[in-house]
């Protein structure tokens, strides 16, 4: 209730001068003359407002007029700040669950108005105060005050990450590109371990490179994404991308760019990525594994047709199968063609039975060939599922990742014993009987025989057979053999070494420089703190002692020194040097899996009906529904408090 006057300089009580006031309660410093002294205000203003002593009541005892006046006001500030508080709350709701909020049409005499508008008009029908407002003239549901309640709650989530980071100190970079319609998107996360020593790996926004996708350009775009959320003052430990050339160019590409300025920001290439490239190589190593894939495609294209599936799914609830669907082969997630074999295997008889039914001519030898590929890749697949999954885990440390990739190559390893086969081909053997087919009848029945081997090529390694069926010397009749030497040991071959070729040497060093620091073994952790020790503000010699001690308690309770014990006794207070160090073994990243999946969210929030929607609208979306454990927390009236002092508001607040 206090104005200023812009010709007087000076400033007044607004219902002293316009209502009704006892002479005993008169005050003509705020009424005629206007309070002019600066120093004193806040005095003047405490002794003329009785707000917060809780006086007010009482001293508009014999102001009727005036009392009325601040009851009015009150309830009704009161009844907006209620209805702001349940628009927000319901802006909200939809914003977390990745829902569109506006529609094509949103007159009133629109059948479908939207989500935003019918879910506010539902909400109306059990509040009858909440349908006065909204049927009133400002009811906050223009599509400006929804953009601007929707930056105030991104700019808030933004805010409470950047602190994180800056209570931590420093940050891992994780940044991946993927194209939304005409446009390339550059998707920017962190990663950084809070005071509990658990990772958390944090969307920031999306940023539009479609202008310039060189490495200067995505340079640019990940600058000003770290310095819009105002944490580019802060060091970076690590980054992590694909392995695309623009980005991981060690002269120019992105990760030399951030060095730059950061020199202690190592580049990793993600594992998964790199996991994928070993399955890529693997399952195209001969033709009998590519063509089995084909198959595998053709299968899913066919059963894909309407007539096809129906029938495809009353044959297994006839055979008492759960009906599982063929799901299409990813040509950039190899590691999920695991789930495709495992569902062709698991409904192999239903297959077979709707062929015969649908006629098919030709299939017998056909299916006998994909049966033993499907038990051959269903055995080794599964293992890199395994790896696949915990080389994408949120918590998954460089360590964990390093100690999974290398009990896979050795499981892989142990497999080329002639024990290991006899179980593969045990389940070859019982896959064939359950779906009916004989073994002994022969693989090339109705095919061609192959042709003899060119000797011109003996004293050379033939990679490829130029379109010839591959012929091995002195090739065994026995089935049995024939698979194991055409299909099993030569994918197996290609999985082992390629793991151990694009998993380098360097990446198990610096695994084992982390499981230095979380065995807390002070010796062999020289090397990360030379790298370390000045950028994150530690001393080194503080930190071996805190380690060596850290490991005495530990073990004093007779317990093992672990991650998780680190986690339930290690605090920032008494052990500053040594918790920092553990804090960045934790935060050297294993993949780019955040980035990856915020693809999902931006495909699901920028479908084709919503091309138009501008790039500050879609990136404040995206991070109230990536991150939707941040904004379940934030309170709609604070929202509304800050929605109100920003500028004059025709519905007072």
């Amino acid at each position: 209730f206090i104005k200023y006057s812009l010709p007087a300089d000076a400033v007044f009580c607004y219902p002293c001068r316009n209502l009704y006031c006892a002479s005993e309660y008169k005050d003509n410093t705020f009424m005629e003359k206007g309070v002019r002294n600066w120093k004193k205000i806040g005095e003047k203003l405490n002794r003329h407002s009785v707000w917060e002593s809780g006086e007010i009541t009482k001293r508009l005892v014999n102001r009727p007029q005036l009392y009325l006046f601040f009851q009015i006001l009150t309830r009704s500030l009161f009844r907006k700040r209620e209805y702001a508080r349940k628009i927000t709350d319901l802006l909200l709701y939809l914003s977390r669950q990745g829902l569109a909020l506006r529609g094509s049409d949103e007159t009133e005499t629109s059948e479908n108005r939207g989500n935003f508008l019918d879910l506010c008009s539902l909400f109306a029908k059990y509040d009858e105060q909440f349908e006065q407002k909204l049927h009133g003239t400002f009811n906050l549901t223009s599509h400006e005050i929804q953009n601007e309640l929707l930056y105030i709650v991104a700019d808030l989530v933004l805010k409470h990450i950047a602190e994180e980071v800056r209570n931590v100190g420093f940050y891992c970079l994780i940044a991946d590109e993927g194209h939304s319609f005409k446009q390339e998107q550059l998707s920017i996360c962190v990663r950084y371990v809070g005071a509990d020593l658990n990772v958390h790996e944090r969307f920031l926004l999306f940023k539009d490179c479609s202008g310039s996708q060189n490495a200067e350009g995505i340079y640019n775009s990940l600058k000003e994404g770290i310095e819009t959320v105002g944490i580019s003052a802060f060091p970076i430990v690590a980054q992590v991308y694909d392995g695309a050339s623009v980005m991981s160019g060690d002269t120019n590409g992105v990760q030399r760019k951030i060095r730059n300025n950061h020199p202690t920001a190592i580049y990793t290439h993600c594992m998964a990525h790199k996991l994928n490239l070993v399955l890529v190589d693997a399952c195209k190593i001969n033709r009998t594994a590519s063509g089995f894939f084909s198959i595998m495609e053709s299968l899913y294209c066919y059963f894909s047709m309407p007539g096809h599936h129906k029938l495809f799914r009353d044959v297994q609830r006839s055979l008492g199968i759960k009906p599982i669907e063929l799901t299409s082969l990813s040509d950039t997630r190899w590691a999920c063609r695991w789930r495709n074999v495992s569902a062709c295997k698991s409904t192999l008889k239903a297959i077979i039975q709707c062929l015969n039914e649908l006629s098919q001519p030709g299939t017998s030898g056909l299916l006998q060939q994909v049966q033993k590929c499907l038990v051959v890749f269903d055995h080794l697949l599964s293992l890199i599922q395994v790896a696949h999954k915990a080389l994408q885990a949120k918590k998954a440390t460089v360590s964990s990742a390093a100690k999974v990739v290398t009990s896979t190559t050795t499981t892989l390893e142990n497999m080329r014993k002639e024990k290991s086969w006899n179980r593969v081909w045990a389940d070859v053997l019982q896959c064939a009987e359950n779906v009916g087919i004989s073994i002994e009848r022969g693989d090339d029945e109705g095919v061609r025989r192959p042709r003899k081997k060119n000797l011109k090529l003996r004293d050379f390694i033939v990679y490829s057979s130029c379109g010839e069926r591959e012929h091995f010397p002195d090739e065994p009749q026995n089935h049995k053999q024939k698979w194991c030497q055409q299909l099993f040991f030569p994918v197996n071959n290609a999985l082992t070494l390629e793991i151990k070729r694009r998993f380098s040497e360097e990446t198990l060093v610096l695994a084992r420089r982390i499981d230095a620091i979380l065995a807390c073994e002070p010796v062999a952790v020289d090397k990360m703190l030379e790298i370390y020790r000045k950028i994150i503000g530690i001393n080194a010699s503080l930190a071996k002692s805190e380690m060596q001690i850290a490991r005495t308690d530990i073990e004093s309770r007779g317990q093992a020194v672990t991650l998780k014990n680190l986690r339930s006794m290690l605090t920032a207070s008494e052990y500053p040097n040594f918790f920092k160090l553990v804090q960045l073994a934790l935060t050297l990243p294993v993949g780019s899996v955040k980035s990856e999946t915020s693809f999902s969210v931006m495909r699901q929030i920028k479908t084709y009906l919503r091309t138009t929607m501008s790039q500050e609208r879609f990136s404040a979306l995206a991070i109230l529904n990536i991150e939707s454990d941040i904004t379940e927390d934030i309170d709609p009236a604070e929202i509304v408090k800050i929605y109100a002092s920003k500028g004059n508001r025709r519905l007072l607040l």
